[in-house]
């Protein structure tokens, strides 16, 4: 299968997601940059270091990176507004974000099973 973990790298998404509400309860779990970044984060950096290279041509995958933009974006947007102290707005916005990372989280295991069952590898 390669050098993924597809496991691993879902455990991670789920751990990031922790620190996440962990960082919006005023903990220090991660960095702002590490939030808002679709970049910084584990997933983020595995996916711009190796897996668009690896498995780009996955539909799946495709999709994987757009929605993984969408739910930083969908975190930005929550710390502004847990800044300027609308809680509500911000509550209301992570329950969509927890409908995004469920569809990461189910995207994960269909490219997974896309790289068991083809190969897909380069």
């Amino acid at each position: 299968m390669g050098d993924i973990d597809f496991t691993q790298e879902i455990a991670s998404h789920v751990i990031w997601n922790v620190r996440l509400q962990c960082f919006l309860d005023g903990g220090e779990c991660i960095t702002k940059e590490q939030a808002i970044s679709h970049k910084q984060c584990c997933l983020g950096k595995w996916l711009y270091s190796k897996g668009m290279v690896k498995y780009g041509v996955i539909p799946e995958m495709q999709e994987f990176e757009k929605i993984h933009k969408k739910a930083h974006k969908a975190v930005s947007r929550i710390i502004q507004m847990k800044n300027k102290g609308d809680v509500y707005s911000a509550e209301t916005e992570l329950a969509k974000l927890k409908l995004i990372n469920e569809r990461i989280i189910f995207l994960l295991n269909i490219i997974e099973g896309e790289v068991k069952e083809q190969g897909v590898i380069q």
